[in-house]
């Protein structure tokens, strides 16, 4: 897979997760300190593949 293609499927992945918190505060789920903590590890890793990936 070229590194375009990789950097996409990142973003991608990104977006998913978050149209997911945001499906989140449109419902009035709330967040709990398990809930926030398990959203800043998914953004956290998806932040650190770009980065790999852009680099």
């Amino acid at each position: 897979m070229s590194r375009m293609d990789d950097q996409y499927v990142v973003l991608a992945t990104l977006r998913d997760a978050v149209d997911e918190m945001l499906r989140d505060v449109e419902d009035g789920r709330p967040w709990d300190d398990d809930t926030r903590d398990e959203h800043v590890r998914r953004l956290s890793a998806l932040l650190d593949d770009v980065s790999t990936t852009s680099s």
